[in-house]
């Protein structure tokens, strides 16, 4: 079984017109890091990165490898937006990363993480978990420190959601067993008109052949699926609302 779910990292057509990009790891070393002030510490973008591989390397559990990551720079570098998506053999779940800084005073620098995180260059930032700590005297020590807190928390969450997985995947379902779960999840409002026939559709006829199974998982991810068109600032939010839902 598989979760075909990774970091969104989204380039708003706002920011595109207004000259932002996408880049690597290396052109974030580039650009030259302002002066520090009394009251503002810049991080450079490169030890921000580091800094949140370091700590999701020395706690995220199993086998889990760094397989993806991009980045968006901003308001003429003076912005950066990022994402690193992890996956395990073992485990089989992703887990992903959100990260976010500046070189103007606009954002502090903020990581969020889960098993799906969005971060776009409107500012919409979202996941599970979110560490936000402002560019003040002892931001890198601080971050660090604050980090290894949450990223513990969100792994300790996402070995729960292993197990969680695990039942839905064991839970068979008839057609129509699946349909009533539909209908009730439409009567709370766990999705719209619209994407109600996207779950049916799913179900029937999987995108992935990985859900082609007749079980709570394969039906969990046709509501996934439909949950796509969200707004970006509402999804984590129906996401936690569906996983209780399925999990009651």
């Amino acid at each position: 079984m598989t979760i075909h779910e990774e970091a969104n990292l989204i380039l708003s057509s706002r920011d595109l017109a207004r000259g932002a990009r996408y880049a690597n790891f290396d052109e974030l070393g580039l650009l030259p890091v302002p002066a520090s002030t009394e009251t503002w510490h810049p991080v450079p973008y490169q030890t921000l990165v580091t800094l949140a591989k370091e700590v999701l390397g020395n706690t995220l559990p199993g086998d889990y490898e760094l397989i993806d990551e991009g980045y968006v720079l901003a308001q003429s570098g003076n912005q950066l937006f990022g994402a690193l998506t992890y996956k395990s053999a073992q485990l089989n779940l992703p887990f992903a990363a959100g990260l976010r800084g500046s070189y103007n005073q606009t954002l502090s620098e903020a990581i969020c993480l889960g098993g799906r995180v969005t971060v776009c260059s409107n500012l919409m930032f979202s996941g599970l978990l979110r560490v936000v700590r402002k560019s003040t005297k002892n931001v890198i020590a601080n971050l660090q420190d604050m980090l290894y807190d949450a990223a513990r928390q969100a792994t300790g969450q996402h070995i729960q959601m292993v197990g969680d997985v695990e039942k839905l995947y064991r839970a068979s379902l008839t057609d129509r067993r699946a349909f009533e779960i539909m209908g009730r999840a439409y009567g709370a409002g766990l999705v719209g008109e619209r994407q109600l026939p996207v779950v049916k559709k799913e179900w029937l006829t999987p995108s992935f052949a990985d859900f082609s199974g007749r079980n709570q998982w394969s039906l969990y991810n046709a509501f996934t699926h439909a949950l796509k068109t969200t707004h970006p600032s509402e999804v984590m939010n129906r996401l936690v609302d569906l996983h209780n839902f399925f999990m009651e």
